[in-house]
């Protein structure tokens, strides 16, 4: 609720707010077609109770995308079994934060609270160096001078 409350505040505050938020996410597609009935739900005409059990350790590509209000940033392909938040950071330095410079301003990164985001990521400066934050409120973290991260609460209980 407060995260949901904080949104609605900066949206009054601010009518521009909503363009300067890339939204992102990851998905997992595994290579052999199965999908995780979890996060995706698709339904066969002819009896849409049917699925079929996804194996732990199949194959697949994870990808992560960013969604702006006129662009997409990505998507970011990773062949590593799972992301780690050394393989995240290395992307946001990489490709995501690079792109993020050409925009205007004060650019607002929304992820999930998944541990890769958050373990290392700290600060981001222009030379790659990571710093500890010092006085954020719990939810933003400052990254560079022109943009911050977001995190919004678990979709799951």
């Amino acid at each position: 609720m407060a995260f949901a409350t904080d949104m609605l505040r900066r949206i009054e505050d601010d009518a521009e707010f909503l363009k300067r938020v890339m939204f992102s996410d990851e998905a997992s597609f595994h290579l052999s077609g199965i999908i995780n009935r979890h996060n995706v739900r698709i339904c066969e005409s002819e009896n849409p109770h049917e699925y079929r059990e996804a194996q732990g350790d199949s194959p697949k590509v994870n990808v992560q995308c960013g969604l702006m209000h006129d662009r997409v940033i990505g998507p970011f392909f990773f062949t590593e079994k799972t992301v780690s938040s050394v393989v995240y950071l290395d992307m946001l330095e990489n490709f995501v934060f690079p792109q993020l410079e050409e925009l205007q301003p004060h650019v607002f990164l929304q992820q999930d609270g998944a541990p890769p985001h958050w373990v290392h990521l700290r600060i981001w400066k222009p030379n790659t160096k990571i710093i500890e934050p010092e006085g954020l409120i719990p939810d933003e973290k400052v990254v560079s001078d022109s943009a911050c991260l977001i995190e919004r609460p678990g979709s799951s209980p």
